[in-house]
């Protein structure tokens, strides 16, 4: 039997509820549409796959068609077919969002779903798409959650970010600290020397060491 394809999990399984439905439809009036297969694997028809197996129905195969992308396909096919939330399409940008795409687009040297088309595929804004990759990398609960429709992606973001430990304080050295002083007192120095006459032949000497010597510890 075929493997699924890492691009058919973008969208979720149906429901056991919604799979024996299928499964007694295609028992009746057999598989209607054949099995989609990329790469030797499933790219579409899983949920098909399970409803024959469970109606002991010998499912079809076809291959996707040479040239054809087997993202936009497998999204075109599925995103009519549900309902989904914004939420839930940032979700299944953020999963596309660089995976491998059927040969190299002339202005994508790396071949991969950038975020930006993902976001377009998907008709979200990157910043959503953003926040989801961002999330089903740190939270893969949370990730569901919004997946599914039982929470939308900013309350799941705002909740991940919350859970961050605080990003730790630069601690300066004591090389440092000596040097920042060093710095606060020659500017000090330079400050003192402007209140000497103009005319002192000192205050222009000692003016020009000293800034020099701040310019070259900065």
């Amino acid at each position: 039997m075929f493997q699924i394809h890492p691009l058919a999990e973008i969208f979720p399984v149906l429901p056991e509820s919604n799979i024996a439905e299928l499964a007694a439809d295609i028992k009746e009036n057999g598989l209607q549409q054949p099995i989609v297969l990329f790469e030797n694997k499933v790219l579409e028809g899983r949920n098909r796959l399970a409803a024959c197996k469970i109606a002991g129905i010998t499912p079809t195969f076809k291959n996707l068609k040479p040239g054809t992308d087997p993202v936009k396909y497998v999204v075109s096919l599925n995103l009519y077919r549900r309902h989904l939330s914004e939420s839930q399409r940032a979700m299944v940008a953020g999963k596309i969002a660089d995976v491998q795409r059927a040969g190299k687009p002339s202005d994508d040297t790396t071949g991969k779903t950038t975020i930006e088309q993902a976001s377009k595929i998907m008709n979200v804004s990157k910043d959503s798409t953003k926040k989801a990759k961002k999330l089903l990398k740190q939270d893969p609960i949370k990730a569901r959650e919004v997946t599914s429709g039982k929470k939308s992606l900013n309350k799941a973001h705002k909740e991940t970010v919350a859970k961050e430990p605080p990003k730790p304080k630069k601690v300066k050295t004591l090389a440092e600290i000596e040097k920042n002083e060093a710095l606060t007192a020659a500017r000090d120095a330079v400050n003192a020397l402007h209140l000497i006459r103009k005319d002192n032949s000192f205050r222009t000497e000692a003016l020009t060491k000293v800034a020099e010597w701040i310019e070259r510890n900065k």
